[in-house]
């Protein structure tokens, strides 16, 4: 039991070193990277032991198989070796906590457990939000915009989304202390939001929710909800110069913040210049984001590690093989999911994946949005009907 104990609390500490920044408390770089390295070398140390107790057979996806192998044949042609190695011992210890998770814990408990994590990360932030702390909010597009102890403003608004969904899935409208308690945390994880202006947050959360709402309705109300949903869109389109709407979106008021997706389409066509150079296998796992801040800059000198789209930041660490082997692994994993009516799953992932257009997203070192991905590769497609009826409280 105590066993188990410390594994929950394993699974929580390392999903919240995902996101968190310590360098917002005043804590030196440095002490982040011996923290996570703790935390890794505990989930290798607990991986030996449950081993050594009851040696398994972990059960990889065709998908993780030639993942990790052309992740591990790219430390032979990476363009920075330091990081390739670390983003690769990250990523193998990540697949050894999910193979202990998916051994030992349900899938209602996995969700409980990440949603346990997201509650202290938007609990320490809101703390950070009522005193203010200037250490937790960043300067972008023209807007202090909140970040909380995370290492930015999207992350935290994403965490907060995760939250409401998987709080969502659950609800239940009924009087009692954890109705309260849950309506409260709902409000803080849309005040996380609104603070920090994450649009794309916002437009993610509301197409997951609507996944979530189409699949618990009946079809007279799908007929309806598409029709009101169309014919609200070409109502407000009718009324809305297209100019003047640009502006109104703009935190900049210029129409060019927009349609540029606020400089992402420059970055973009940079990747892909980038990506000429090195087509086939890339300039190495997790060495890809170097070449891009090394040779982009916009005119205020500002530049970026990140590609800013997931097919894009894979070209540039693994090339057209890695693109094509991660289009083939976001498509089995949908197909999946969708297979075994996991719709609690399905509505995050699919979050994930439109986050993943603008950002690197499921690309990369493991992030919450590769965490997400990898764990639907390990886990989802080995449930059975008893695991799937949990997660839908039958």
């Amino acid at each position: 039991m105590k066993s188990l104990k410390f594994l929950d609390f394993l699974f929580v500490i390392f999903f919240i070193t995902l996101v968190i920044d310590f360098n917002r408390f005043g804590i030196p770089e440095n002490f982040q990277s011996v923290f996570k390295g703790g935390v890794i070398a505990l989930i290798i140390l607990v991986f030996l032991i449950k081993w050594s107790q009851k040696p398994f057979k972990p059960k990889l996806s065709l998908f993780v198989k030639a993942f990790l192998a052309l992740v591990v044949v790219s430390l032979f042609y990476t363009v920075n070796f330091k990081e390739s190695l670390t983003g690769i011992v990250v990523l193998f210890s990540t697949i050894l906590l999910l193979l202990l998770a998916r051994r030992t814990f349900s899938l209602t408990k996995i969700f409980q457990l990440i949603r346990i994590a997201c509650t202290c990360i938007i609990l320490f932030s809101f703390c950070l939000y009522i005193f203010r702390s200037s250490s937790s909010y960043d300067f972008l597009q023209g807007k202090e915009r909140f970040a909380g102890i995370t290492y930015g403003a999207h992350p935290l608004a994403s965490i907060s989304v995760f939250f409401i969904l998987i709080t969502a899935i659950n609800y239940r409208f009924k009087l009692s202390t954890r109705f309260f308690v849950d309506n409260t945390m709902l409000l803080i994880a849309l005040l996380m939001i609104t603070e920090a202006d994450s649009r794309q947050a916002v437009i993610g959360l509301v197409i997951a929710l609507l996944f979530l709402v189409w699949h618990r309705i009946n079809l007279l109300s799908k007929v309806f909800l598409f029709s009101f949903s169309i014919l609200t869109i070409i109502f407000i389109s009718q009324g809305v110069e297209k100019e003047k709407f640009l502006k109104n979106q703009s935190r900049t008021s210029t129409s060019e913040e927009v349609t540029t997706l606020t400089g992402r389409t420059a970055i973009w066509l940079k990747s892909i210049e980038i990506i000429k150079n090195k087509p086939v296998l890339g300039n190495g796992y997790n060495a890809g984001q170097f070449e891009l801040e090394n040779n982009y800059q916009t005119m205020h000198g500002w530049s970026t590690r990140s590609a800013h789209n997931f097919l894009l930041h894979t070209g540039l660490d693994l090339g057209l093989i890695g693109i094509l082997l991660i289009l083939y692994g976001v498509i089995s994993t949908f197909k999946a999911i969708y297979k075994f009516h996991s719709k609690l799953a399905f509505s995050i992932l699919l979050y994930c994946l439109i986050i993943s257009f603008v950002e690197r997203g499921f690309a990369g070192g493991v992030n919450i949005y590769s965490f997400i991905f990898l764990l639907a590769n390990l886990y989802i497609p080995n449930l059975n009907n008893h695991r799937l009826q949990d997660i839908h409280g039958k």
